[in-house]
């Protein structure tokens, strides 16, 4: 998708509403994963709970390049996503519209509601 339309993209791959592995890139950039719901995440992945959470900043870092890269991001305090990626909720949907919100996107536009 990034070599294909020259901007950077984003993935998350939602197993069950409980977890998901996030992935992004951007052009010329390196690629990135990170879990969302880390409880939930270490018993999936069988990776203890403290390494994964050990990855945090590194992950918040690079999210927060590419979010720079797509043209957001700006002021952004690192620690907020942070934050959000070490959050849970019951449904991890939720979680990765709250990492977009903190990383500076934009609301989505409801085409039903748009004139």
């Amino acid at each position: 998708m990034v070599e294909w339309t020259g901007a950077p993209a984003c993935v998350a791959s939602v197993h069950d509403s409980d977890v998901a592995v996030m992935s992004g890139m951007e052009p010329g950039g390196e690629q990135w994963d990170m879990w969302l719901n880390l409880r939930i995440a270490a018993e999936v992945s069988d990776c203890p709970l403290a390494e994964l959470d050990s990855r945090v900043p590194g992950d918040a870092r690079r999210a927060l390049a590419w979010a720079r890269s797509a043209g957001v991001g700006d002021g952004v305090d690192p620690t907020t996503i942070e934050e959000a990626l070490r959050s849970d909720r019951t449904f991890v949907e939720d979680l990765y519209d709250a990492l977009l919100d903190r990383l500076g996107f934009p609301l989505a536009v409801d085409p039903d509601t748009s004139c």
